[in-house]
């Protein structure tokens, strides 16, 4: 009679924990359904013709292939001023190669910070490469 309760008590919590296990996958399920929030229709087909230019002012040469000026003053702006240097050069200079200037001077900036961090962190590091020890 103990051994049937036993069973039983096992039974019940077994199936306790089966309905709780279909209810939270229920609840997972219907709470990821998702609907389109605008309307589907057939499928349109569109068809593009490309007529191939051979000469250099062909569009795909404008868009890839644009003629940059180096400005001295934007990337001095970026390098010594960094992001408020960036920023006055697109308040006060419209050209965008000024502005590309002025992010390559940050680039330069950031990656000799980047480099000179490294020297001296190992430089501080000890010969086997262990920069702390705790005695």
């Amino acid at each position: 009679m103990i051994e049937s309760k036993i069973i039983l008590l096992s039974h019940n919590k077994f199936n306790k924990m089966k309905k709780l296990f279909f209810i939270l996958l229920g609840v997972i399920t219907l709470c990821n359904v998702s609907f389109a929030s605008f309307p589907v229709n057939d499928v349109q087909i569109v068809e593009l013709s490309v007529e191939e230019d051979s000469s250099d002012n062909s569009i795909w040469t404008q868009m890839t292939v644009k003629p940059y000026k180096f400005h001295f003053g934007g990337f001095i702006a970026g390098f010594f001023l960094g992001f408020v240097g960036v920023g006055f050069v697109y308040l006060l200079n419209k050209e965008p190669d000024a502005r590309r200037s002025a992010w390559y001077g940050l680039g330069v900036w950031f990656i000799l910070y980047l480099l000179l961090v490294a020297l001296i962190l190992s430089a501080l590091s000890n010969n086997d490469g262990n920069s702390y020890y705790y005695y």
